[in-house]
């Protein structure tokens, strides 16, 4: 049997960060016919060192030379143990046995990595080192590797055709090897089964795949993206403009396909650095806790995060089985917050109780009678499309706004409104957000009191702070929604209470970290066990300089931002429990973000990218994951 060498693992970082302080190992693996350095390089330019190094400085990035593959896959159990003890005793220098490690893995070099999961998973050894190794694994990043385990056949037929593709560049003579080829492509079906069955598809994974054929030809690609995609859970999947052999190899800083790599590593690494990290585990019995939604304003574009919380419903009853109660939003979630339009939408959700679908069919109506236009001048128009604002007017009316909240409200009504209103003779106008209903879900709504900076939530609850519950009494339902909904040209301020508010959106377009707080002080025997925050669209800022529109813009981008919120609950050591715990963020794309809040001519077109999204690896995968703890929670609720 091959050994694996004791000096086969290269740190990229020198002596800089190669230090106990180091936050992560990241560990690359070659595939067949590779090595530590050429694999990863083109023309002099290694990413792994020139491009991984500046991006994640604090991190210790490691390359392995694994000469002897093709040997120790043909075998059965595939015999890594020399690996793997190279890379404990690597780790336990310096006393780094506790940092996170994230494997790239090229080919079937990411098979490698796999086993190394299955190899150290406490069901498959009692040795202590190794189920401290397996422990800190936190993700994977493969580069066209295979994740298919039913199919044999295919390894049979195409082995020939596939060897002699790998075996262009790689060094040494490799003719001849077809038969262990083909053992090492059934030894990766049953390394895929077992890592799948242990659950190592559970953790954070990305996948990169080939989009030409070898040797850069247009001709069919090695390993297709269906062969690079997971079979059990979707996770992101995307493509390279590179054939198989050169998909870790990057021609310079400026290569757009180093770019795409880098900024998906971006992302992924925010989350798996985190040493108390466990990504997407199951909720266990015993760690049952709070489930919060926090919904972003945008103004038309709130019918995307309805029709994404529609979607994750239809995944809960999938889970829920046949012949399962039918539950909404309010019977899942213990607390709903929002900001501007997702503040309707807590509205709807929470304190009407409201079914995803009639919210859908609400939400249309309300926002095609409130977002027509209250001027046609046709320069104010242009002006306002132009810089997407308008100085001190109201572009709509509020009552408007007013007339169609409170129609929504009197198609929607509670049992327990409607014999209010019936025995105490008020009108819908009369009723208020606050409600003495016990088993009602929380939601509240933001809103920002004139002269002040700080947010004021408006809630449907009274909260344990009896005097932060004086000015909510006074609040009706469409008081609150106007509240939250008066964006500074758009909509025109309201006052209750003698007090003038505005759009929650000035300072939390984003309420998720209201939303946080907001559960810590009503429930502060509870823990939180879920986030969900869905978005309306991400943002990009506008050129502060481009004169007075793109002034303008820059001004209300700042006050609109909703990531430095998002990155806060993921960077931020306050939220480290809800980190662990289980956050998601699920939210549209850029070409969502800059659709005008008030574009009602372009919901179709919002509904499309809703669509786009949720049939995305991201959606499907961020949808599973949430439907899965929510039904998990309430089985045991």
């Amino acid at each position: 049997m091959a050994s694996y060498s004791s000096r086969a693992i290269h740190s990229l970082t020198g002596g800089i960060n190669a230090t106990d302080q180091a936050s992560a190992d990241i560990i690359a693996l070659h595939g067949l016919g590779g090595d530590w350095n050429r694999t990863w390089s083109s023309f002099g330019y290694c990413w792994l060192k020139h491009a991984l190094i500046p991006k994640f400085p604090s991190c210790r990035i490691l390359s392995l030379n694994y000469p002897d593959m093709l040997s120790i896959l043909s075998a059965h159990p595939p015999d890594i143990h020399g690996l793997i003890h190279d890379i404990i005793r690597d780790r336990r220098q310096g006393n780094r046995s506790k940092s996170p490690i994230i494997f790239l893995g090229h080919s079937f070099g990411g098979t490698v990595l796999k086993q190394v999961y299955v190899a150290t998973h406490p069901s498959n050894t009692d040795d202590a080192d190794y189920k401290a190794l397996h422990s800190h694994i936190r993700g994977y990043v493969f580069f066209g590797t295979i994740h298919k385990d039913r199919d044999m056949s295919r390894a049979k037929l195409e082995v020939p055709e596939f060897w002699r593709a790998l075996s262009r560049g790689a060094s040494g003579t490799l003719g001849g090897h077809s038969h262990e080829l083909e053992k090492a492509m059934y030894t990766t079906f049953r390394v895929n089964h077992a890592f799948r069955r242990l659950g190592g598809e559970n953790l954070l994974i990305n996948c990169f795949y080939e989009t030409k054929g070898p040797g850069g030809l247009s001709r069919r690609v090695l390993i297709t993206q269906e062969e690079s995609t997971l079979v059990a859970r979707p996770v992101p999947t995307m493509p390279l403009d590179l054939d198989h052999q050169s998909l870790v190899c990057f021609k310079s800083p400026r290569d757009e396909n180093l770019a795409r790599v880098l900024d998906a590593l971006d992302s992924f690494m925010i989350r798996a650095m985190d040493v108390e990290i466990r990504l997407h585990r199951p909720i266990a019995p015993e760690s049952r806790g709070l489930c919060l939604l926090s919904l972003d304003g945008g103004g038309v574009k709130g019918l995307f995060s309805i029709i994404i919380i529609d979607r994750l419903m239809q995944e809960t009853r999938r889970l829920e089985g046949p012949g399962a109660e039918h539950k909404k939003p309010c019977d899942y979630f213990d607390l709903i917050g929002g900001t501007s339009t997702g503040g309707l939408l807590a509205i709807m959700l929470g304190r009407l109780q409201m079914d995803t679908q009639l919210c859908i069919q609400a939400y249309k109506s309300l926002s095609k009678e409130v977002f027509s236009r209250k001027f046609k001048v046709p320069f104010l128009e242009s002006f306002r499309k132009a810089s997407n604002v308008a100085l001190s007017w109201s572009w709509f009316d509020g009552d408007k706004l007013k007339e169609a909240v409170c129609r929504t409200v009197k198609e929607n009504l509670l049992p327990s409104d409607s014999a209010m209103l019936r025995q105490s003779g008020c009108t819908v106008e009369d009723l208020t957000l606050i409600t003495d209903m016990k088993s009602a879900t929380y939601s509240f709504v933001c809103a920002v009191p004139k002269y002040e900076e700080k947010v004021k939530r408006i809630r449907s609850y009274e909260p344990l702070d009896q005097q932060a519950n004086a000015p909510a009494e006074r609040f009706k339902i469409w008081e609150a929604a106007r509240a939250t909904s008066a964006a500074p040209m758009y909509f025109p301020h309201i006052e209750a209470g003698g007090v003038s508010y505005f759009d929650g959106g000035l300072e939390s377009n984003n309420p998720v970290i209201e939303v946080i707080e907001e559960a810590k002080q009503e429930f502060p025997d509870d823990k939180i066990s879920t986030v969900i925050s869905v978005g309306t669209g991400a943002y990009q800022a506008s050129d502060a300089s481009a004169g007075l529109a793109g002034f303008m813009n820059y001004m209300i981008n700042m006050a609109t931002s909703t990531e430095k919120h998002h990155r806060a609950v993921l960077e931020d050591p306050r939220f480290a429990d809800i980190r662990k715990e289980g956050y998601f963020r699920l939210n549209g794309t850029l070409e969502l973000g800059a659709i005008d809040l008030a574009a009602v001519e372009r919901m179709d077109e919002i509904e499309r990218l809703a669509e786009a999204y949720l049939s995305s690896n991201e959606g499907q995968q961020q949808i599973g994951m949430c439907a899965e703890r929510l039904v998990e929670r309430a089985r045991h609720h």
